[in-house]
């Protein structure tokens, strides 16, 4: 790790630290201030346009978000949520000439967030995920469905503390044995499959972990039994929710329609959840810190 990148990473600590005190102590000066500090001159252009259009969102009356990061900041562990926000953080305050190499020999685009779908070998596991960092990747993403691969992965987040690892699996009742390790790492976010979240959720909460639902599009039957669902993740303690469509755009006029409902209610902050899609803001995200590209007016949040 270069000086530099060590350097603004015990900035970020630092910041962080004290942005997560200042909310638990609460108000709207304290959420201010964190996104001044976010926009600091040293936050490349294209993020400092993104979080503009974030304060924007804070600002307008009766939007939620104000209630989410002071939820998050009571209700998660302090090192864990630190360690997240710093590990996320840190890649987008990186220098361009970091990051940008960040294409494959074969050609194929390295992302922000990479998918490790194979088999749970972690003698292949730990080089790939190495060779990835070096590269400019920062987070992955798991799907688990025995306790021996949460294991695995468990073991593969110990030894990339830098990282985060998203885990989505099939919520088992082995995955309550690991949660006090899952908080001690710090890195990884737990996303819950809808059906199962109720089952798990006050243990994901009373661990102090930082989790979500992950959903498919073809589970949303209307709106209106939607915005139910969203009421019970948010009594439930979720902070995040995420939602996957065809990877491939096979049903991209059905989910185009999903994904834009998503975005309004995102843009106007009436549901106490940060709310994604895991390929199509994948791809924004990817153009907002790898490329270093300013995104257009009409584009995201």
């Amino acid at each position: 790790m270069q000086i530099n990148t060590i350097y603004t990473r015990s900035v970020i600590q630092t910041l962080v630290d004290k942005a997560i005190r200042d909310l638990r102590s609460g108000g709207e000066r304290e959420q201010r201030n964190i996104m001044e500090l976010c926009k600091g001159p040293s936050a490349p252009p294209g993020c400092q346009k993104f979080l503009s259009k974030l304060e924007q969102i804070l600002r307008r009356p009766g939007q939620q978000y104000g209630s989410l990061l002071a939820r998050a900041a009571n209700d998660v562990d302090i090192n864990c949520l630190k360690t997240l926000i710093t590990n996320l953080g840190l890649h987008a305050y990186t220098p361009p000439s970091q990051s940008e190499n960040n294409q494959e020999p074969e050609g194929t685009t390295v992302y922000w967030l990479e998918p490790l779908d194979g088999p749970m070998d972690p003698e292949t596991l730990h080089p790939k995920i190495t060779h990835l960092q070096k590269r400019g990747t920062s987070s992955f993403l798991f799907r688990f469905a025995e306790k021996s691969e949460l294991e695995t992965i468990l073991n593969i987040a110990g030894k990339h503390r830098q990282c985060v690892f998203f885990l989505l699996g099939q919520v088992a009742s082995f995955c309550e044995e690991y949660l006090e390790d899952m908080t001690a790492l710090g890195n990884v976010v737990l996303l819950i499959q809808s059906k199962d979240l109720l089952d798990i959720a006050h243990s994901l909460k009373q661990a102090g972990m930082l989790f979500g639902f992950h959903r498919d599009y073809r589970e949303i039957h209307s709106l209106e039994s939607e915005e139910r669902f969203l009421h019970q993740c948010i009594e439930a303690g979720c902070i995040l929710g995420v939602y996957e469509g065809d990877r491939h755009g096979l049903r991209e006029n059905q989910e185009s329609l999903h994904y834009a409902k998503l975005r309004e209610i995102r843009r106007s902050g009436t549901q106490e959840l940060l709310l994604a899609d895991l390929w199509r803001d994948r791809e924004m995200i990817q153009n907002l810190l790898l490329h270093q590209q300013i995104l257009p007016d009409h584009s995201h949040p």
